[in-house]
């Protein structure tokens, strides 16, 4: 049989001798020359002079027109010629024929169909390869697969394919069975090791299926195995997905309803003004209401600042104790206040601590104040019953004074008309001259005494008496300070003498005066206080300062002075240095406040070993609070 078109096939230059239009030779491969006996020198002559015979001649002839003129391949056979030659018509030059051995077309020809067939086979591969990989849906990818699986085989105008999978899914023709078909072609599908399904070729003709089909159809059993298990894995994790999203949306629940609570919490935190840390058993910060409060940090140090814990930790004993402490405790000039709450976990044991710190250096301030006023009340009500019970004998005295002096007057002239008769009179065991002359200057200092008895009275009654607070009083700083120092003259005399050096027409200025009395007070007893030793000496000094128009007091004594870390907290609350011996720090701060709410200045001029100086100016015009 001779194939009707050689025009694609591809064979060595070596094996074929092309004429042209003319029938002349253009081309002689080497094998073809010795087949029909020529040389190289023979080219460019017309093919049928080689041969003698001109009836040969006139057949060659035909055939090669009819070649041209049906373009399709003619046997030339030629006597004495062997084997048998074909002649074609050229696919790259028109009228050109080509001539070869028969037999040589025909294994090309037969290498060019297998060639065909495996790109066919590749394409198929390729194709359903890409439908799997490409379609989402395992039903459309193998609709689509069945077009490429039977384009794939050599016949395919005879060809059914059938893919059957477990459970009863059958894709492609189902009425197929391998009882009807002329020939089958059947791979198991495979997956995790178990067979899922099957897939058939069928010739509806009688044909044989080639090895490389065979192989085709185990490649393709492959593929779809894979993408099976390409779905199967992916099902697997659509159902993980899906539990994922449905714990997620609870987890989103959960986070929302602690978020709120968190706010919630936050918002609690944020309201309460006290300090309040949740500390871990290595007493690490792990929640806190203050900016300044570092998470992770120890609690004493981002607390207080203090590298060493606090005494009596309420934390600690939280801890150890699995109860709730509390403790009071000191740090500088402020108190606070400090609360534990142990949080015990599931086990009962304690997890973590709440504590708070409330700093109650305002209500301890309160609370000296008030103690302090408790005794000075205390103290007015027994100044003023001491000045009623002395009041009351004075009075007497007072009286009396004054008659014993007018009964003198009259007495004195009777005497001395006795006593000059009588030289040696001697009265209260004393010789009349010397009683003459000294009785009435007794009368008169006792006298003097009871007026100085009444004024001291006036004193502690003044003392005593209610303060409305008020800075509407016309306050007489000389006339305060000469009052006072009679009420405490006697015990600063015992460590100092006192030197006054009080301004003439100081002028008055508005206040209170027991406010201003209490100053002049402390002023005085710190003075005495800070002198050791004899020599002791005080001086109260008034002035008026014209340009300013202020009122200047200045007490000065010559006592141990102060250094400079005292000087500048000796008017800041409960900073004393007289702690053992009962100070309790609030005298000269409640006198600093008093000070301002005059609208005045107070200031400390002091040295160690060389004294201390408290200078005070006061305005002419009410006191304005600071």
């Amino acid at each position: 049989m001779i194939p009707e078109d050689y025009s694609s096939v591809w064979i060595c230059l070596q094996d074929v001798l092309i004429l042209d239009t003319d029938n002349q030779i253009v081309h002689s491969g080497d094998s073809m020359q010795a087949i029909l006996g020529i040389s190289d020198t023979s080219i460019k002559r017309r093919f049928v002079d080689i041969f003698p015979g001109s009836d040969e001649r006139i057949a060659i002839e035909e055939v090669l027109t009819s070649v041209r003129n049906e373009k399709k391949a003619h046997s030339l056979e030629i006597t004495g010629i062997d084997p048998t030659l074909t002649a074609f018509p050229s696919g790259g030059h028109q009228g050109q024929v080509v001539i070869a051995v028969q037999s040589q077309l025909e294994a090309a020809n037969r290498m060019q169909h297998q060639l065909k067939e495996r790109v066919k086979e590749l394409e198929c591969l390729y194709n359903i390869s890409r439908e799997m990989k490409g379609s989402q849906d395992l039903d459309e990818a193998i609709e689509a697969s069945m077009k490429h699986l039977i384009a794939g085989f050599q016949y395919p105008d005879i060809t059914s394919v059938k893919i059957q999978l477990k459970p009863g899914k059958v894709y492609g023709d189902r009425n197929m069975v391998p009882e009807t078909a002329a020939n089958t072609l059947e791979k198991p599908i495979v997956l995790g090791g178990r067979e899922i399904g099957r897939i058939f070729v069928f010739y509806r003709k009688p044909a044989e299926f080639l090895e490389e089909e065979d192989a085709l159809l185990t490649e393709i059993a492959i593929i779809l195995s894979n993408r099976l298990e390409r779905l199967k894995y992916v099902r697997t994790l659509e159902k993980r997905r899906k539990v994922l999203l449905s714990k997620n949306e609870k987890l989103l629940e959960l986070t929302e309803v602690c978020s709120t609570a968190r706010k919630k919490l936050q918002a609690v935190l944020d309201a309460i003004t006290d300090k309040l840390v949740v500390i871990g058993p290595e007493y690490k910060v792990v929640l806190s209401n203050n900016d300044k409060i570092q998470v992770g940090g120890i609690c004493h140090k981002e607390t207080f600042f203090s590298d060493d814990r606090c005494e009596n930790c309420p934390s600690e004993i939280a801890f150890n104790e699995s109860r709730p402490a509390v403790t009071e405790l000191r740090r500088g000039d402020k108190y606070y206040f400090i609360r534990a709450y142990p949080i015990l976990c599931d086990e009962g044991e304690v997890e973590r601590v709440v504590e708070t710190v409330n700093d109650v250096t305002n209500q301890k301030q309160m609370e000296a104040q008030l103690f302090q006023s408790y005794k000075l009340a205390s103290i007015g009500k027994l100044v003023a019953g001491v000045a009623h019970e002395i009041n009351n004998p004075n009075t007497f005295i007072r009286g009396n004074v004054k008659i014993v002096q007018e009964a003198f007057q009259d007495i004195f002239p009777l005497l001395d008309s006795i006593y000059a008769n009588q030289p040696d009179l001697k009265l209260a065991r004393l010789n009349y001259g010397i009683f003459r002359k000294h009785i009435p200057q007794l009368i008169e200092d006792i006298n003097h005494g009871t007026d100085r008895i009444n004024k001291i009275v006036l004193g502690l009654r003044n003392f005593a008496k209610k303060d409305d607070g008020l800075l509407t009083e016309d306050v007489d700083l000389n006339n305060l300070i000469r009052n006072n120092l009679r009420i405490v003259k006697k015990e600063i005399g015992k460590c100092a003498s006192i030197r006054e050096n009080l301004a003439d027409d100081l002028p008055i200025f508005k206040g209170n005066k027991q406010k201003m009395e209490q100053v002049l007070m402390n002023l005085l007893t710190n003075a005495a206080q800070a002198i050791i030793g004899e020599h002791g000496l005080i001086t109260i000094q008034t002035s008026y300062d014209a340009e300013a128009k202020n009122v200047v007091l200045q007490i000065q004594d010559n006592g141990t002075g102060m250094d400079e870390k005292t000087r500048k907290h000796i008017f800041d609350p409960f900073y004393t240095t007289k702690r053992n011996s009962g100070g309790t720090g609030l005298g000269l701060s409640i006198l600093y406040g008093i000070i301002k709410d005059h609208g005045g200045t107070i200031n400390v001029d002091s040295e160690v070993g060389e004294g201390t100086t408290f200078t005070i100016r006061l305005p002419l015009g009410r006191g304005e609070t600071s």
